[in-house]
């Protein structure tokens, strides 16, 4: 016990040993206008020094009008240090050391980011549609954001038979490092079955990327459909069911069959707990219902050509150990409209 006594002193004593050995370091910030060195007040320097975790030195401050700061009495050691400031990229220093009894002078040079807007697109690439049922519609979204450091000002055309700009033709974007964006929405509305082209152009004030033009296509084709019953009842604890009406049912596309895109379907049950869709695009969906204060249930089903598709779904509280929410964590893609009768096609 005093042997571990001992050596635990030790340690303490060669600690404080080495941390009594300190120095100074003066770090400058400047930047360059019109080739002559100017002090950057309020920059942010942080200096960290070598070691791990709570025994790491590190301090930061901001620079004063003459864009100085001085961090005195710093433990001896090797040294890296960082600065940035608003508009200015940040920079940092190569690793030095910081000898006992030493005052260290660095300076440090930020350089200026140009005050432009910087228009990011995506996808960056053709957009394809893909088969959509002629006298339909289908949409895509492409996304924008503005990675510069001025306001972005963007004007958006489409071009092209059956193309059309579902959003808003004009739009500026601030500067935002948290990404959020702007949705250009494009919609594809085939009335023949034929293969069509178009284009997509953002005009903006990016110096570098004033103009990004995306090629449209898609295909006219016929719908071919078979039809869906659903029934969604509630179960006693006895097995026998009860019709629910009034049911929120979710019809969601999963997977096509080679033939047109689907948009997803929303609908409620009649007094009998009942609902027919009698013409929808084959494909692979999934259906679900849920009604609030009673439970939700969920299936997926193949809609065949020709072939009416039966699916009866009970009703299982959340907190009953059943599915809620989406199925399997399945999340459906897509987009979706809501109709309280029968689609027409």
């Amino acid at each position: 016990m005093k042997k571990l006594l001992f050596v635990a002193l030790l340690c303490l004593v060669g600690a404080t040993a080495v941390w009594a050995q300190t120095g100074t370091l003066n770090v400058t910030v400047v930047t360059m206008i019109d080739e002559v060195q100017t002090p950057v007040a309020g920059a942010l320097v942080v200096a960290d020094g070598h070691g791990h975790g709570h025994d790491r030195p590190h301090f930061q401050g901001m620079t004063d009008e003459n864009g100085f700061i001085s961090f005195p009495d710093i433990p001896a050691t090797e040294y890296e240090v960082r600065a940035g400031a608003p508009g200015y990229p940040p920079v940092e220093s190569d690793e030095f050391d910081l000898a006992d009894g030493e005052t260290y002078e660095l300076t440090l040079t930020l350089v200026a980011v140009a005050q432009e807007p910087h228009m990011i697109v995506f996808p960056d690439h053709d957009v394809h549609f893909g088969p959509v049922g002629v006298g339909t519609t289908f949409t895509r979204v492409v996304h924008v954001r503005n990675n510069g450091f001025a306001d972005l000002n963007v004007a958006v055309a489409v071009a092209g038979e059956a193309f059309a700009l579902a959003s808003e033709a004009e739009f500026t974007l601030s500067p935002d490092p948290m990404n959020n964006e702007a949705e250009v929405l494009v919609t594809f509305t085939p009335a023949d079955l034929l293969e069509y082209t178009g284009t997509l152009t953002l005009t903006s004030n990016d110096p570098e990327h004033g103009t990004v033009e995306l090629e449209l296509d898609g295909i006219g084709a016929t719908i071919v459909t078979g039809g869906l019953s659903v029934d969604v009842v509630v179960a006693d604890s006895t097995g026998a069911t009860t019709p629910v009406d009034s049911a929120r049912v979710r019809v969601a596309f999963i997977r096509d069959h080679g033939g047109p895109r689907p948009q997803h379907f929303v609908g409620w049950t009649d007094a009998n707990g009942h609902l027919d869709i009698p013409e929808i695009p084959v494909g692979l969906y999934n259906v679900n219902a849920s009604k609030r204060g009673i439970g939700f249930a969920s299936e997926d089903v193949d809609i065949v050509e020709g072939q009416t598709a039966f699916a009866t779904l009970t009703l299982v509280a959340a907190d009953s150990g059943g599915h809620h929410g989406h199925p399997g964590g399945r999340a459906s893609s897509g987009h979706h409209f809501e109709w309280l009768t029968s689609p027409v096609w």
